[in-house]
């Protein structure tokens, strides 16, 4: 009986040490307040920059390299036309997830064929309503 006594007042014990486990980064897209262990599920705003034409103004793009606070993310040729979502990638877009920050500073140098560059600039936020970010350097 003692043991009977003993494992029904064990059980619940047991039962109540268990953390719920998710993403407890409150930078996250899926951040949970009622998360005790972060188990490395944490998804953040993405940022997919792109250009919508090949020529700027009149000159053609060679390419086009973003900057994320002054440091290179990558860089792409040509435009993107038409619908762009978060799964955009390749040759004609770079992208950037806001894991390691809340706002960034982005640059994107535009280089021309003729020799001529530019840079256009703009600070983001991330927007924990917003999964992803589109920016059409060009504008």
């Amino acid at each position: 009986m003692k043991k009977l006594s003993l494992i029904i007042i064990a059980l619940p014990l047991l039962f109540s040490c268990s953390k719920n486990e998710g993403c407890n980064d409150p930078k996250a897209f899926n951040y949970s307040t009622e998360v005790d262990y972060d188990d490395g599920s944490c998804t953040y705003s993405k940022l997919v920059f792109y250009a919508d034409s090949t020529q700027y103004p009149g000159t053609p793009i060679d390419h086009i390299e973003i900057l994320i606070n002054g440091n290179s993310i990558g860089a792409f040729v040509g435009a993107s036309y038409g619908v762009l979502n978060c799964t955009a990638s390749g040759a004609k877009t770079s992208s950037y997830d806001l894991s390691s920050s809340i706002q960034v500073e982005w640059t994107a140098a535009v280089h021309l064929t003729n020799g001529s560059d530019f840079n256009n600039t703009g600070t983001i936020s991330s927007d924990l309503t917003q999964q992803c970010m589109l920016i059409n350097v060009l504008q």
